[in-house]
């Protein structure tokens, strides 16, 4: 009986053991991948977020001997998406009539038909500036939508803003709240909007980068693009109104206001002044490769003594678009044909692969840029190494390229030839691999069958020795009858 307890006591020891261990086990090889995972994941969201700012947002290498004379400025290119020059693209600015972008671009997402005829109300012309920009709209006047948004955009008329804004969300102050739900659904994080024509308020504000990214929105959309590299437009004789003939006030584009600062390079977008935001333009300039946008605000109007009046933001757009197409240049850093590492592979017939870039990647760098800046930097999706079996198409890590320590160019990478798994070396992995995640069960299972075993051994010496004690009993017994 007490060898009995005592190999009951066992198995009841070894049964605990066997649920404690193994549960632990499990949970620490559990919690070691999901550290793991969490920490790739972690490590990946740094990387897409740098991506994310600075591969497509490069600022420009410092040059002490550029620079414009602005409140804010940026310029972008556009085919790279990559920030050329910037100056203060996030501080809070006043857009004045660079407003109307967001305008004319809601004003044709919201809008039904272009041509659909608008009529012009009282209400609509109430609270104007006086000394603004009008298109001389009067009450009661029926004119074609599209026109109303070329003279928002040619000559930057307030009165065609208002009207529109009334007969697509049946109130100004409708549209304008639209205007704001537009703007946080861009990314816009500096802005907000108090009217649809730019007139200074206090709470009417935005940033050099918001612009960039309301302007690159509206430029989505072809008809934005035609109004906007327009310079001269004439609006056809309404019921009120014999025709008009309107003409851009960026004079970047056109002769026929003011032939000084013409550049035959230039296209769109706006101009927008006030006391308050000062000089403002967004323009854009296209030659061969390149496609530049450039914003400036806060520029000066310069009263000069013997000459004209210089308004200071063609000058510095010039300069800005000027800068960019004759001191950048597009370069390969990333070339399909060129090997970036040779790496192990596991459970394959071979010991390693190589591994080259997915596709051929340009980035815009300075013209005179110093090629041994350049740093590559590639990492595996698995680690240090890669597992069998492998094709050409399959991605299996990123590079990507830096310039003065920032990332300028990224890609995927593949292996240059397939690899097939080495059956003999995966099947002997996976069957080790399981012996190892069943060992605790395994060597239950053995001590339970020892003890089982032995539990049937000592009852077989239990009954052996029963039946040698009854035998000797009996004998005993027989002895006993015989006397």
């Amino acid at each position: 009986m007490k060898k009995n307890r005592l190999i009951a006591l066992l198995l009841l020891l070894s049964i605990l053991f066997s649920l404690v261990i193994l549960p632990v086990h499990a949970t620490d090889a559990t919690a070691e991948e999901t550290e793991e995972s969490e920490t790739v994941t972690e490590e990946s969201a740094e990387d897409a977020e740098e991506a994310t700012e600075d591969s497509t947002t490069q600022e420009e290498p410092a040059e002490d001997e550029f620079s414009v004379d602005a409140g804010a400025a940026m310029l972008i290119e556009l085919n790279s998406d990559t920030i050329v020059y910037a100056l203060n693209p996030d501080i809070k600015i006043y857009p004045a009539s660079l407003t109307k972008i967001m305008t004319v671009m809601l004003a044709l997402e919201l809008c039904q038909d272009v041509t659909e005829e608008v009529t012009v109300t009282q209400t609509a012309l109430e609270g104007l500036d006086p000394d603004g920009v009008s298109a001389a709209l009067e009450p009661g006047e029926v004119i074609p939508l599209e026109e109303l948004l070329y003279c928002m955009m040619l000559p930057s008329a307030n009165d065609a803003c208002n009207v529109v804004a009334e007969h697509l969300c049946g109130s100004v102050d409708g549209f304008v709240e639209r205007m704001n739900q537009k703007a946080a659904e861009l990314g816009c994080t500096g802005t907000h909007f108090a009217n649809p024509d730019g007139l200074h308020d206090e709470n009417h504000y935005t940033t050099a980068r918001d612009l960039s990214i309301i302007t690159r929105a509206a430029m989505q959309n072809e008809l934005f693009c035609t109004m906007m590299s327009t310079s001269v437009h004439t609006v056809p004789a309404t019921n009120m109104s014999s025709e008009r003939v309107i003409y851009t006030t960026n004079y970047l584009m056109s002769t026929a206001i003011n032939p000084d600062y013409y550049y035959e390079k230039a296209e769109g977008v706006k101009t927008g002044y006030t006391s308050k935001a000062g000089r403002c333009l967004i323009s854009t300039a296209k030659q061969g490769d390149f496609h530049y946008l450039s914003i400036v605000t806060g520029c000066a109007t310069i009263h000069t003594e013997d000459g004209p009046i210089i308004y200071d933001s063609f000058v510095q757009t010039k300069k800005l678009l000027e800068h960019g197409l004759n001191n950048f240049r597009f370069t390969t850093v990333i070339s399909q044909l060129v090997p970036i590492a040779q790496v192990p592979v596991t459970e394959a017939s071979v010991d390693s692969v190589v591994i080259a870039p997915s596709t051929d990647v340009t980035a815009l760098l300075p013209a005179d840029c110093d090629e041994s800046k350049l740093e590559t930097v590639y990492s595996l999706n698995s680690g240090e190494s890669l597992q069998a079996p492998l094709t050409t198409d399959q991605e299996v890590g990123t590079i990507t390229v830096y310039y003065n320590g920032a990332p300028i160019a990224t890609s995927t990478l593949h292996p240059i030839t397939d690899v097939e798994r080495h059956v003999i070396e995966y099947a002997a992995k996976n069957i080790g691999a399981q012996l190892v995640k069943y060992l605790g069960l395994i060597i239950l299972l053995v001590v339970i069958l020892l003890i089982v075993a032995l539990i049937i051994r000592n009852n077989r010496i239990r009954r052996r020795r029963a039946a040698a004690r009854r035998k000797k009993a009996a004998a005993q017994r027989q002895r006993q009858n015989r006397e």
